[in-house]
């Protein structure tokens, strides 16, 4: 009796073919999966960047921080309502409103990094790693005028910065 094989040499070349195009998609999704780690890494390291770069965001940043020194109370920015209790103004003048956009601006900023993080077009290690201090911080200084926003405009004002502001402190 002869030896009868159950696969034919056209079988053999046809499961090598086929294990060939298999490799060649895994490589495939792997390839397309390091590229997008690669753009996000990319995105985030260019929003780092161009936060440094951006010299109104610079200045809005740098008057949050005079204010909250000066023991300003930020909340009464959010409203005209707010503007008359704390300040007894009962109309926007040039530096309220300059400090109301200055305030807006900063978490407007952050507001659309956060989101960017949860939507997984930036990085959250490399925006942690580089900006963490500057989210706890600017969130904190910032956090009584984010409230009154919620009360007086928009209940989801600020929202995401809120998240990944608390997610940096928690994380040390």
């Amino acid at each position: 009796m002869e030896p009868q094989f159950i696969f034919t040499f056209a079988d053999v070349i046809g499961l090598l073919q086929f294990s060939v195009i298999i490799a060649g998609v895994a490589v495939g999704c792997w390839q397309i999966g390091a590229q997008r780690k690669l753009a996000k890494q990319n995105n985030s390291i260019n929003k780092m960047w161009e936060m440094q770069k951006d010299d109104n965001l610079r200045e809005s940043m740098e008057s949050v921080a005079k204010m909250r020194e000066k023991g300003e109370k930020v909340e009464s920015y959010a409203s005209l309502k707010k503007l008359k209790e704390n300040t007894g103004k009962s109309e926007w003048d040039e530096d309220s409103r300059k400090k109301s956009h200055a305030l807006d601006a900063v978490v407007e900023y952050f507001e659309l990094v956060s989101i960017g993080v949860g939507e997984n077009i930036y990085d959250e290690k490399i925006v942690r790693i580089y900006a963490r201090n500057i989210f706890v911080e600017m969130y904190a200084r910032t956090e009584p005028f984010i409230v009154e926003m919620r009360n007086e405009h928009d209940k989801f004002y600020g929202k995401e910065f809120q998240k990944i502001a608390e997610k940096f402190r928690k994380s040390g």
